[in-house]
């Protein structure tokens, strides 16, 4: 990778410009243009160098920012905790192409080779140790995919026992998932077995890992999806990415029983061996050694449910009043924009006490305040659909916040949804970073408002039965989140992009309400 290519690379992972590089390094933008193009070359005694290195380092905030650049730099044994200095080092380093091992270390090399006089060291005659001996230990072995499909099964069936009711189950594996897939049998004995565990009693951790591509990622929560809605799932990632050589496999039923296997990546399925351990001692070992993995790990998704749905709302202030990135959402419903007169109005007509409609009017304030603070330095884009203009007269359309804040069902009354919209263009007229943009019903799926902060967190919230909020903070779920709801900005016409096209639309479904 050349120069231009890092520069450019840096510049994109920490969203700066052209002009504010220039401006730190006292040069003109263009120069920095002619660098990104390759036009323009840095020489290894340029001044600009250091400068460059600490530009980014200052720039360079965030913990997946840190982990994202070290990787790139091929430092991945570094921790998102290293220090700005070092970082700087690191960097000047890497944009001048200088290797990593330092000239102290390479001289002592050198002089050893240099001063060598025999290929063998003088070996002076000693006794030899009585040979050691270990502790025999019993495990069954099983080999290939189809050893760890029945390994697999053996130990499920383990957790679905009473006896071991109200267990925890540790899972890893960095393996490829075809070994669940390609056999649909055993992948409809595997959710069976895991959701009867789960009614058993079972509590089960997962880590995932970054080597999955991030389709396949996001194909193992589409798969565990069903269980994640049992409350009985956690999972982790771990945001460093690992070697490329070896597969590790670790399923652990607490105190029971844990297959164990590895194999280097690019061996014959033959060659690939699993232990099924069953002694105590060897299981605590695992167990412990499963807990310092998940330490060094950051949660991957959080799912609230009916059960639970309350506890959202703290984690929804960290979520939506988080500006350190720009806001981008997409809503089949309106789920922004109602003022504090209209929710009263909500909460009157559904009979809510006095004292929890205070509480559910302090907190759409607070939100609302943050949010307009936010929109200030920050953009606030928001996708929408209109529904049906029979189903508003009908007065069957969902009112989201209001049923969110207060845990009842609530409906638009006509005026009620004039009134949204109404305040939605106030909004817009208001904030020169609030922008709304209407997409056709046919586009979104209708149960589902998805809520990004950029290269922060996602909120998938589905409000019908059964509600469920899905919130995760790794970067590729995000990413990818927000690569989707940009597609289905592109497919609005630039035409009907503009603000003054999109209130004039709002203002004619208005009237057309009556």
């Amino acid at each position: 990778m050349d120069f231009s290519e890092k520069i450019n690379l840096l510049m994109k992972m920490v969203h700066t410009t052209n002009f504010e590089l220039a401006e730190t390094l006292d040069v003109d933008p263009s120069l920095i243009s002619r660098w990104r193009t390759g036009e323009r070359k840095v020489g290894t005694s340029s001044p600009y160098i250091a400068k460059i290195a600490r530009f980014f380092a200052e720039r360079i905030q965030e913990d997946f920012q840190k982990v994202a650049i070290l990787e790139l730099m091929g430092r991945h044994l570094e921790d998102k905790g290293v220090s700005k200095g070092d970082m700087v080092k690191f960097l000047t380093r890497w944009l001048l192409n200088e290797p990593y091992i330092d000239p102290e270390s390479l001289t002592q090399l050198i002089n050893k080779i240099g001063n060598t006089a025999n290929y063998y060291p003088k070996l002076e005659a000693r006794p030899l140790p009585t040979e050691p001996k270990g502790r025999e230990t019993y495990c069954e072995t099983f080999v290939g995919k189809e050893g760890l499909r029945a390994a697999a099964i053996k130990l499920l069936l383990q957790a679905t026992r009473k006896e071991n009711s109200g267990k925890r189950c540790f899972l890893f594996s960095d393996e490829p998932m075809d070994w669940i897939g390609e056999d649909p049998e055993f992948a409809n004995t595997w959710s069976y077995l895991l959701m009867s565990s789960i009614k058993n009693g079972i509590q089960i951790e997962i880590i995932h890992t970054l080597e999955r591509q991030q389709k396949e990622l996001i194909l193992a929560i589409e798969k565990w999806l069903p269980l994640y809605l049992t409350g009985s799932v956690k999972s982790y990632y771990y945001p460093a990415r690992r070697d490329d050589m070896f597969y590790n496999t670790s399923f652990t039923l607490e105190g029971v029983a844990s297959i164990r296997g590895n194999a280097v990546r690019g061996e014959i399925d033959e060659n690939f061996t699993y232990d099924y351990v069953t002694e105590p001692e060897q299981l605590k070992k695992i167990e412990a050694s499963f807990q310092l993995m998940k330490n060094k790990c950051d949660p991957l998704i959080k799912v609230y449910t009916d059960k639970i749905i309350d506890e959202y709302s703290v984690h929804d202030i960290s979520i939506f009043n988080n500006h350190d990135g720009d806001f981008l959402t997409l809503q089949s419903d309106p789920l922004s924009g109602m003022d504090n007169s209209l929710l009263k109005s909500f909460l009157l007509r559904g009979g809510i006490s006095p004292t929890k409609a205070e509480e559910i009017i302090a907190y759409n304030d607070n939100k609302r305040e943050d949010l307009r603070e936010g929109i200030s330095s920050k953009t606030f884009q928001l996708v929408m659909s209109l529904p049906r203009i029979t189903d508003v007269r009908k007065g069957i359309v969902p009112a989201l916040i209001p049923e969110l804040l207060s845990g009842r069902t609530f409906f638009y009354t006509p005026e009620e949804y004039k009134a949204h919209l109404k305040n939605l263009i106030s909004e817009m007229q208001k904030w020169d970073n609030f922008e709304v943009l209407l997409i056709p019903r046919k586009h979104i799926v209708q149960s589902v408002q998805l809520f990004v902060v950029k290269d922060k967190s996602m909120v998938v919230f589905k409000h019908t039965t059964p509600r469920l909020i899905f919130v995760s903070e790794q970067y590729d779920m995000v990413k990818a989140m927000e690569s989707f709801i940009t597609n289905m900005v592109s497919k609005i016409p630039k035409r009907n992009s503009s603000k003054e096209v999109v209130i004039e639309n709002l203002t004619n479904f208005i009237a057309k309400i009556g």
